[in-house]
C-alpha cells in the first residue's frame, strides 16, 4: 500500500504541475499574462515618447479695421507709377511683433488694376499686403461688407494674393474645396480661425462658398464642430457685424456672440462698427472665454468721431498640464490712426500723456489725452482689464 500511496502522490503532483503549466502557456498565448521582456520594452518606450504635460502658450495680437481709402492710396503712390504703404507700420510694429500670431479684419479687395479706390467698392494695390506683412501681421478675416466690391474675381484674387504673400486668411474662398476653418500650430497649441460676416452691402454672393454669411449660422456652428474633429484645441472667430458707429454692442451682436461661443468657440474677434465696443470674459462650461464686440478701424481715413481711435488686444491662450486650453490673461494697448493730409500712421499710446518721441506728429497733448482716456473707458465698461505691458509679455 505504501508503494501505492506514493506512486498516486506523484501522480497527483505531475498532474497539478502541469496543469500549472498548461494554464500558463494557455494564457501567455492568448496575451493575459505579459512578459517581463514586454513589460520592459513598454517601459523603454514611455521613456522615449513621453506624454508632454508641460503648461502651453500662445499670445495672440487682435487688430481692428483695415481699411484703404483715396487719400491713403495717393499717399502711397510714389514717382514710377509704383505704391509703397511702409509709411504705415513702424510705430506700431514693435508691438504687433511681439506677439505670437497678430490678427486683422482685411477689409478691401485686391483686383490687381487700376482705377485704384476707396469708398464704395475698396480696391487697393497689392503691395498694402507687402506693408502689413512687413508690420507683423499674420492673420486676416477677409469676410466683410466689402468683400464682394471686386465680384467674383475680385474675392478670388484677394485669397490668393494675401496667402501667396504669407498671409493666412478665412472668411472668403475661391472654391468648395477651400472654404474650410483656417487650422494652425503654435507653442504646441493647434488652434483654428473661422471668419464669417453679418452683410455684404447687398451685393449678391452667387456662390455660397465666396463668402461666409452669418446668417447662415448652422454651417457657422459646422465649421467649430469640423475644427474640433480635425485636432483643433482653440477656436477664434471673427465676426463682422453691428450698426456701424454705435460705440455699444446691440442685441443681435449679444445674441450671436452668445450662441457662437455656447457652440464652441472659445473667442469672438468683432469688427465692422469702425469704433470701439467693449469686451468681456465670460466662462462657459468650466473654461474661460471672450468676446470683442468691435475693435474700431486698426487704419483707415474715416473721419467721423472716435473712428480714428483703436485698440490691439492681446489674449493668451494658455494650455494646463492636464491639457485644458482657454482664455489666459487679457490686456489692451491703445492706439491712434494720425493722419495730416496724405500722410497716415498707425501710433501706439503707451501712456496718457504724449511721449516727447512722438513730437515730430501734429497731435495736441488734449487730443491725445481725450483719445486715450475715450479708449480705455469703452474697453472697460463692463470689466477693467490692465493695458499692455511690452515688458511683462516678454517676461523681463
Amino acid at each position: 500500500m505504501s508503494i501505492l500511496k506514493k506512486a498516486f502522490t506523484i501522480f497527483v503532483l505531475f498532474v497539478v504541475i502541469a496543469g500549472a503549466g498548461g494554464a500558463a502557456w494557455y494564457f501567455d498565448f492568448f496575451g493575459l499574462f505579459e512578459s517581463n521582456t514586454a513589460t520592459e520594452q513598454k517601459k523603454e518606450n514611455q521613456a522615449a515618447n513621453p506624454v508632454d504635460t508641460t503648461p502651453k502658450k500662445v499670445q495672440i495680437a487682435a487688430t481692428g479695421d483695415i481699411m484703404m481709402h483715396d487719400w491713403q492710396i495717393i499717399g502711397g503712390k510714389q514717382e514710377d507709377g509704383t505704391y509703397d504703404f511702409s509709411h504705415f507700420f513702424p510705430k506700431i510694429k514693435p508691438y504687433l511683433s511681439k506677439a505670437d500670431v497678430a490678427i486683422g479684419n482685411f477689409e478691401f479687395t485686391l483686383r490687381g488694376k487700376e482705377p485704384y479706390k476707396g469708398y464704395p467698392l475698396f480696391n487697393a494695390p497689392d503691395s498694402v499686403v507687402d506693408a502689413l506683412k512687413d508690420a507683423g501681421m499674420d492673420m486676416v478675416s477677409t469676410a466683410n461688407n466689402h468683400s464682394m466690391d471686386g465680384g467674383v474675381e475680385g474675392v478670388k484674387r484677394t485669397y490668393r494674393v494675401l496667402n501667396e504673400k504669407g498671409i493666412l486668411t478665412n472668411g472668403t474662398a475661391p472654391s468648395k474645396e477651400e472654404r474650410k476653418p483656417t487650422i494652425f500650430e503654435k507653442n504646441g497649441i493647434k488652434i483654428a480661425f473661422i471668419s464669417y460676416t453679418e452683410m455684404t452691402n447687398g451685393i449678391p454672393v452667387p456662390k455660397s462658398y465666396l463668402v461666409n454669411q452669418i446668417k447662415k449660422l448652422k454651417q457657422l456652428k459646422e465649421d467649430i464642430a469640423t475644427a474640433k474633429e480635425q485636432g483643433a484645441e482653440f477656436i477664434m472667430v471673427a465676426l463682422h457685424f453691428g450698426e456701424e458707429y454705435l460705440r455699444s454692442p446691440n442685441e443681435y451682436q449679444r445674441k450671436v456672440a452668445k450662441e457662437v461661443l455656447e457652440s464652441g468657440a472659445d473667442v469672438i474677434i468683432g469688427n465692422h462698427p469702425h469704433v470701439l465696443q467693449r469686451m468681456e470674459k465670460v466662462n462657459m462650461d468650466g473654461k474661460d472665454k471672450l468676446i470683442i464686440y468691435s475693435l474700431g478701424n486698426f487704419i483707415s481715413y474715416q473721419v467721423k468721431e472716435h473712428t480714428d481711435e483703436s485698440a490691439i488686444v492681446y489674449f493668451d491662450i494658455v494650455k494646463d498640464s492636464s491639457g485644458k486650453v482657454q482664455v489666459g490673461d487679457v490686456s489692451f494697448l491703445p492706439i491712434l490712426t494720425y493722419k495730416k493730409r496724405y500722410h497716415v500712421e498707425v501710433v501706439p499710446m503707451t501712456s496718457e500723456e504724449k511721449p516727447d518721441e512722438f513730437d515730430d506728429l501734429d497731435i495736441t497733448k488734449k487730443k491725445w489725452r481725450t483719445s486715450y482716456k475715450n479708449i480705455v473707458e469703452v474697453l472697460n465698461r463692463k470689466q477693467e482689464f490692465p493695458l499692455y505691458s511690452a515688458e511683462k509679455a516678454s517676461g523681463s
